[in-house]
């Protein structure tokens, strides 16, 4: 992973899964409204169960990749992905679909499955957000939109298990088996997706992405004591960090606050996320995919700061010296926070609808007395006799008993 002195941007649990809309069995509406057909077109029913979804969106995923047998498609839809600025560089296929740039495809995936463009847009149009992307990043850096691809697809984290060849066969597809030869582009329960902090060149290429493209993307949500809230995206963090120091300092740095036309003050004293080791963190049941992480924090005066990192790798280090909140320990670690209370650090692997986010917890031994416990604990408070200030927190996901595969790194002052 590259370096970066940068500070993402964050979205709350709550935040995400009121994006990605509703609950399991929930009737998510088509453009037009149910039984409302476009001019010459058919009917759209609403999408109503997780199967449904998941039927509809192969139905799309089978004429995408019959529609992609033609070489001037295929040249699009990798220049589209070559253009996004996003983790992954990934494309939200909605509005991919409704785009200039995506009108390439849905006229050949029309074409070829017998339907009218205004047809298949609305039946795009009556499912849940969707991510359109190349999860493997060696694929990313090599496919030359060649007739070698496969288009697969996987809502609420089940993972892939077959995919459709341009000829519209469906294959068999085992990612933890093997990565195929042919390139995967993928139709995935959209995640929350953020502009990388360094970006290739915007120039015309014959791959989705460059050697020397950043592959870490994210963002910071503060929100201070009186409710007022900010979200600065990680690429943008430099050009607006005085924004940020305004919200933070409204009466608690000093020299006069942030207000009024004179010098401001200097920001509090700020923890910083240091590194980040994932071991065997797979999401969505993938293992080509990235991760996405927030850490979410809370000062004692109830101001919240949300760390969202974007494009973590299931296994590797990862130096990142992020900004994670505008305060120094003792601040808790390790666990969930409550809204009322002042409780520190927590962290989740966020993911898209219906699959739920993943929790971390830290199980530490009751030194010097025998046992363990799993509990959230004060940063700075050297649990097992360690300097919090050097130790990496060995998190374990979902359950305490379970092995721990990440681990983190704080500094500050």
């Amino acid at each position: 992973m590259m370096s970066t002195q940068h500070v993402p941007s964050a979205y709350t649990a709550r935040d995400t899964m009121a994006r990605y809309g509703m609950a399991l069995g929930a009737v998510l509406l088509a453009a037009g409204g149910a039984g409302c057909a476009e001019r010459g077109g058919e009917a759209v029913a609403p999408v109503q169960s997780e199967g449904a979804v998941v039927a509809a969106v192969n139905a799309i995923a089978r004429a995408i990749a019959l529609g992609m047998s033609r070489s001037p498609v295929r040249i699009a839809v990798r220049d589209a992905m070559r253009a996004s600025p996003l983790t992954d560089h990934k494309l939200s296929f909605k509005d991919f679909a409704a785009s200039s740039e995506g009108g390439p495809l849905i006229r050949a995936a029309a074409s070829a499955t017998g339907s009218s463009v205004e047809q298949l847009r609305a039946r795009i149009a009556a499912l849940p957000d969707l991510d359109f992307y190349v999860p493997s990043s060696a694929q990313r850096l090599t496919w030359q939109a060649g007739a070698d691809y496969l288009v697969a697809v996987n809502i609420g984290g089940a993972g892939a298990t077959s995919a459709y060849t341009a000829d519209g066969t469906s294959r068999a597809l085992d990612l933890w088996r093997s990565l195929p030869h042919e390139t995967v582009l993928m139709l995935q329960s959209a995640e929350t997706k953020s502009v990388r902090i360094v970006r290739q060149t915007s120039v015309a290429g014959s791959t989705i992405q460059d050697d020397n493209d950043g592959a870490l993307s994210g963002s910071l949500l503060l929100r201070d004591k009186t409710g007022v809230s900010l979200t600065v995206g990680l690429a943008d963090w430099q050009s607006r960090q005085g924004e940020i120091q305004r919200m933070t300092c409204l009466d608690d740095c000093g020299g006069g606050g942030g207000g009024g036309g004179g010098t401001p003050p200097p920001p509090p004293p700020q923890t910083y996320l240091e590194n980040l080791n994932t071991f065997g963190v797979y999401d969505n049941g993938d293992p080509y995919e990235t991760n996405e992480f927030e850490f979410r924090g809370m000062t004692a005066n109830g101001t919240t700061e949300v760390l969202r990192i974007e494009g973590i790798p299931p296994n590797g280090y990862s130096y990142l010296h992020l900004h994670l909140i505008y305060a120094v320990p003792p601040m808790l670690v390790g666990g969930e926070c409550s809204t009322t209370t002042y409780c520190g650090i927590a962290a989740r692997e966020t993911d898209g609808w219906p699959n739920p986010d993943d929790k971390w917890y830290f199980v530490y031994s009751n030194y010097p007395q025998s046992g363990t416990t799993c509990a959230a604990i004060p940063l700075g408070s050297n649990v097992e006799n360690q300097e919090d200030k050097l130790r990496y927190f060995q998190l374990r996901e979902d359950k305490c008993y379970n092995e721990p595969n990440l681990t983190v790194n704080f500094t500050w002052p």
